[in-house]
């Protein structure tokens, strides 16, 4: 409708040829999406949650890397301490679990001795 007020008809008609394009690039896209994630689903689907719940933070520790290494971005005090309490807290949580588990297999060999 602007173009049409502005007198660029012919702009706004040149540029609906983009539309079937886009259309295809879209679909593509989605495919490229979509193909990741249904293999994401089905490899989490072999991986315990705890697990999978600590493989998350890679992503985020390899962006924080990329951008101090490779794009020389700052990283302040303050980035550094909280990038070492969620690191520590990992490690925490992973010591306990490892403890909670061992003590599951003791338990239950004991059980069936």
């Amino acid at each position: 409708m602007w173009a049409v007020i502005d007198g660029k008809i012919v702009e706004a008609s040149l540029g609906q040829y983009i539309n079937p394009l886009t259309s295809l690039l879209l679909i593509g896209s989605g495919m490229v999406t979509a193909l990741p994630l249904l293999l994401f689903t089905k490899s989490a689907k072999k991986v315990s949650l705890s697990m999978l719940g600590i493989l998350q933070y890679i992503s985020p520790t390899l962006s924080l890397l990329a951008g101090v290494i490779l794009y020389h971005e700052s990283l302040t005090k303050a980035h550094v301490i909280a990038f070492n309490f969620i690191w520590l807290a990992l490690i925490i949580y992973t010591f306990s679990s490892i403890a909670k588990w061992e003590n599951k297999k003791h338990i239950k060999n004991k059980i069936e001795a």
